[in-house]
């Protein structure tokens, strides 16, 4: 436990290994910086190490968040407790802020873009029900900008994903939906009949709905074993 390997991707030699972190245990996430720092973020801690080398730069103790993504170079942002989301600094190990939000699902975390965080999270009252509201939060200092509903109140199946100034979700009746980035305002843009998730899927293993932006298209799976390839209307 507390190994990290640095591989090289053409033939899979090791670089260099730091075996310092026996109390870092299993599991935690890893993120490289654009100045190459390795940051090793676990339960016990925080540490940062030099990318090139695995040369140990500092360490922070415990202050760690669940399902972490780095964000703008300088903090790790993710679900605390249960209806929290904190963000931590790699530069001091501190805490810079943390609200009551309800949480985002772990496999699709926020999306940074223009200095916010796009998100999807839970009712307050109502956390056994899955996500239903998109939420903008100023990635500075963790303030809501807004939070937007549906007008038809159908959860979120997936993540917020950002086109070309527009954001765009999957929703649990099939829909792929734009969201305005500034109002939040939420409209149809298509929607898809081959719709497979945990609740009409009785099988041992549910899909799960999905998409990417990269480049000038969007990818979107229904979790129907099809990838569509789409080009959003202006």
């Amino acid at each position: 436990y507390g190994n990290v390997q640095a591989m090289r991707l053409s033939d899979g030699e090791v670089l260099w290994e730091n075996s310092l972190l026996p109390e870092g245990g299993r599991g935690g996430s890893l993120f490289v910086t654009a100045n190459q720092r390795l940051i090793a973020d676990s339960e016990a801690g925080i540490w940062i190490l030099n990318a090139e080398t695995g040369e140990m730069i500092e360490h922070f103790p415990p202050n760690s968040t669940a399902d972490t993504r780095l964000y703008a170079d300088s903090l790790l942002v993710g679900e605390a407790n249960y209806g929290l989301m904190r963000a931590v600094s790699i530069e001091t190990g501190e805490t810079v802020w943390e609200k009551q939000y309800t949480p985002f699902i772990p496999y699709d975390p926020p999306t940074l873009y223009d200095g916010k965080l796009y998100f999807i999270g839970r009712k307050n009252e109502d956390m056994a029900r899955f996500p239903s509201y998109v939420m903008a939060v100023a990635i500075e200092d963790g303030s809501l900008l807004w939070r937007s509903e549906a007008k038809d109140g159908v959860e979120l199946l997936s993540g917020v994903d950002i086109l070309e100034g527009t954001a765009y979700a999957i929703f649990g009746d099939g829909t792929l939906r734009s969201i305005d980035l500034e109002t939040g305002e939420i409209d149809i843009i298509l929607r898809s009949e081959a719709l497979s998730y945990w609740k009409n899927n009785e099988g041992s293993y549910f899909p799960i709905p999905g998409l990417v932006a990269s480049d000038e298209l969007l990818f979107a799976s229904f979790g129907c074993s099809t990838l569509y390839a789409l080009r959003p209307p202006p």
